[in-house]
């Protein structure tokens, strides 16, 4: 049962073989990521790339993995959702970063397709007031933040991002976030905020109000 030859690896060139191997040992599916899709899943015109869609229904077929997920933003990832190859998308939304709401996620609900939104709170951009963040992730957040202008980043940073985080777990289609943190403790803060549920509607409506009267046809998704 070795992999065929003439079809890409999962996860490419970087740890296939062992991995495939591993899950074997172990009696687990092998994940194969959204980022094998990015590698090998999509031409600039959006045509699937025929190797990587044999290798994903030999992974099916063998039992090497259960759901494939693509992790991508804008018109590559509308044909991801579209093309019907996946069960997963992996894409950017926050209050900074809407265009997934309104290109990505109907799609996604209609084909029944679980949406992770990456960057939920727009990397706090905003933290440092007028001081633009170094990274680049943050910096065309920051941007962006500059222009939105929402009333409610004026409040204290915690109470901020509580309802950034809110706002974006409030999306149609959204099923979970990914908060990247070097403080474990942030986790049982976050769980303690979505306690509160989704955000008031008026509040999520005001935000996307904002957003559809400022954002520029040049604000795509954040890879």
């Amino acid at each position: 049962n070795s992999w065929p030859s003439s079809v890409p690896r999962p996860y490419g060139g970087i740890g296939g073989r062992s991995r495939e191997s591993r899950s074997r040992r172990m009696g687990k599916p092998l994940s194969v990521p959204g980022r094998m899709a990015s590698r090998f899943g999509m031409w600039p015109r959006g045509k699937c790339y025929g190797p990587y869609r044999a290798a994903k229904r030999t992974a099916r077929e063998r039992g090497y993995t259960r759901y494939i997920g693509y992790s991508g933003d804008s018109q590559a990832a509308l044909y991801a959702v579209k093309c019907g190859d996946f069960d997963t998308l992996q894409t950017s939304v926050s209050i900074a970063d809407q265009e997934a709401v309104d290109l990505l996620l109907p799609a996604a609900l209609e084909r029944n397709i679980g949406v992770i939104a990456k960057r939920p709170v727009a990397n706090v951009a905003w933290q440092n007031g007028n001081r633009p963040p170094g990274d680049s992730y943050g910096r065309p957040y920051w941007d962006r933040l500059q222009k939105l202008k929402y009333d409610f980043l004026q409040k204290d940073l915690k109470e901020s991002v509580a309802v950034a985080l809110r706002f974006t777990l409030s999306v149609p289609g959204v099923h979970t976030a990914i908060v990247g943190t070097s403080k474990p403790g942030r986790f049982g803060e976050n769980a303690a905020v979505l306690a509160a549920g989704p955000l008031p509607k008026d509040v999520f409506e005001t935000i996307r109000t904002r957003w559809r009267e400022i954002a520029s046809d040049h604000w795509l998704g954040q890879n």
